[in-house]
C-alpha cells in the first residue's frame, strides 16, 4: 500500500521533540512492509538522512525560506491563538501545500492520503480528494477542532474537513466530543491512541550521572511530570498537590521536563509555597534523552485539564511513553482511562483537584512491592494499549476498509 501521511509537524532531526509521535507512526507503517511518504513544509533543520523506513518530501511557501516559520509547534502562540504573522503567511502555506499534496499523489499514485490534523492537513486533503478522488483519512489530536469552537471560518473549515473525510480518527474520546458539538457528525470514526515505541521507552535502572546532575538521591522518591507548560496540562495543580505530598512523604522530590509560558507562573507557585528545594525545572531534553527521565520516577503525574477557555489535553503520549517505561501514573479523566489505570498501575482523579492528586501520589509512593514487579505489570498494560505494532495495525485496517469500498 501506498500512503501519504500529510502534517504540518513532524521530528526534523533525531531527538527532536516536534511531534515524535508522528515519526512512529510512519515508521512502524513502513515496517510492516508499506511504501510510506510523509510530506511536510520545509524547515531548515530537517535532515533526510536521518530516517528510514519511510520518506519525506518537503515543500516551500514563501521566500525567502527564513519565512517559513509555521507548524512544528510554531503556529499557535500558547497552543491556542494565532499570531499576525500566522494569518499572513498561512494561506500560502494552505496553497502550496495543496499544490504539494496534489502532486506526490499523482506522481506516486498514492493509495489513500492519512492526514493529521483537520486544518491544514484535512482541508487540503479533500481539496486534493475532489480533484483527485484520493481518499484520506484524517487524525485530530486537539487544538484545530477547539480553534474551530472560537473562529466561525476555522469551524466551516473543520466541516469541510471532517465531513469530506472516508474516516476520522483521533486519540481521544473528547476530541470527537468537540467536533460534535460544533454540529458535525461524521460517517466513520474510531479512537486510536498515537501510541508509543515500546522498544525505545523501556525499564531501566536510575540513571546515576542525571541524578547527580539534578542534585537528587539514589533514595529520594521521584514525582516527574513532562510536556509542554501550558494551562492545558494543569501543573499547576501538580504543586499545589506536591505540598501536601511532601507532608506525608517530606523524601519527595518533583521532576518537571519541559518548557513554556506557564513555567513563570509554575516557579512562582514554587516560591510562594516554598517549595524550592524539593522541585527542580529541568527544561526541555532531547527525545532521545526522555527514556532516562522516565526511569527516575516513582511516580508519573498528568494532570491535565479543561482550561477556562475549553481547550484539553487530551491523551497526552508521554503518559504512554511513561507507562512503557514501567512506572506507575496519576492522570486525570482528559489524560487517562480505567482502561488502563486500574488503581495498581495507576488512580484517576478529578481535574484541578490538588488533593486527589496529592492523595494518589501517596497511595503509590506507598507501595512496597520490588520496583521490578511493579515496572514489569505497568509495562505489560503499557504493551497491550499503547505499542506501535498494535497502533499501526488499526490505521491499516482501517486504510483497508476505505480502499474496499
Amino acid at each position: 500500500m501506498k500512503i501519504c501521511i500529510f502534517t504540518h509537524t513532524f521530528p526534523r532531526f533525531r531527538g527532536d521533540s516536534a511531534a515524535p509521535f508522528m515519526g512512529n507512526l510512519a515508521r512502524a507503517l513502513g515496517q510492516m512492509g508499506h511504501q510510506v511518504y510523509v510530506l511536510v513544509p520545509f524547515d531548515p533543520k530537517i535532515d533526510l538522512k536521518s530516517v528510514k523506513d519511510y520518506k519525506i518530501v518537503t515543500y516551500k511557501y514563501i521566500f525567502p525560506t527564513g519565512f517559513h516559520i509555521l507548524g512544528y509547534s510554531r503556529t499557535f502562540k500558547q497552543n491556542k491563538q494565532l499570531t499576525l504573522a500566522t494569518y499572513l503567511i498561512a494561506p500560502l502555506m494552505y496553497l502550496f501545500g495543496f499544490i504539494a499534496l496534489l502532486r506526490l499523489v499523482k506522481k506516486t499514485d498514492i493509495d489513500i492520503v492519512s492526514a493529521h490534523w483537520m486544518i491544514p492537513g484535512g482541508l487540503i486533503a479533500r481539496g486534493v480528494k475532489a480533484l483527485n478522488k484520493t481518499p484520506y483519512v484524517v487524525t485530530i489530536p486537539g487544538a484545530d477542532v477547539y480553534m474551530g469552537s472560537r473562529n466561525r471560518v476555522f469551524k466551516e473549515m473543520v466541516g469541510v474537513a471532517a465531513l469530506g473525510a472516508d474516516y476520522v480518527i483521533s486519540d481521544s474520546a473528547h476530541y470527537i466530543n468537540q467536533l460534535k458539538a460544533l454540529g458535525f457528525h461524521p460517517k466513520n470514526i474510531n479512537i486510536i491512541r498515537y501510541g508509543v515505541d515500546t522498544k525505545a521507552f523501556i525499564p531501566t535502572g536510575k540513571n546515576i550521572g542525571i541524578l547527580k546532575d539534578l542534585g537528587l538521591k539514589g533514595s529520594d522518591q521521584i514525582i516527574l511530570s513532562v510536556g509542554r507548560m501550558e494551562a492545558k496540562k494543569g501543573f499547576i495543580y501538580l504543586v499545589r498537590a506536591f505540598k501536601q505530598t511532601l507532608a506525608v512523604k517530606p523524601r519527595t522530590k518533583l521532576v518537571f521536563v519541559g518548557d513554556g509560558y506557564e513555567k513563570a507562573r509554575l516557579e512562582k507557585e514554587v516560591k510562594s509555597l516554598k517549595l524550592e528545594r524539593n522541585v527542580i525545572f529541568v527544561g526541555s531534553i532531547s527525545y532521545d534523552k526522555l527514556n532516562d527521565y522516565y526511569n527516575l520516577a516513582d511516580v508519573f503525574v498528568m494532570p491535565s485539564i479543561q482550561d477556562k477557555e475549553g481547550n484539553t489535553d487530551a491523551s497526552p503520549v508521554a503518559l504512554m511513553e511513561a507507562m512503557s517505561c514501567g512506572v506507575r501514573v496519576g492522570a486525570t479523566k482528559y489524560s487517562g482511562s480505567t482502561e488502563f489505570l486500574n488503581g495498581r498501575t495507576g488512580f484517576l482523579v478529578k481535574e484541578k483537584t490538588s488533593l486527589q492528586i496529592a492523595q494518589a501520589i501517596v497511595k503509590l509512593l506507598s507501595n512496597k512491592e520490588p520496583r521490578f514487579m511493579v515496572q514489569k505489570e505497568v509495562r505489560k498494560m503499557a504493551e497491550k494499549n499503547f505499542s506501535l505494532q498494535i497502533i499501526s495495525k488499526k490505521y491499516i485496517e482501517i486504510f483497508r476498509q476505505v480502499l474496499s469500498v
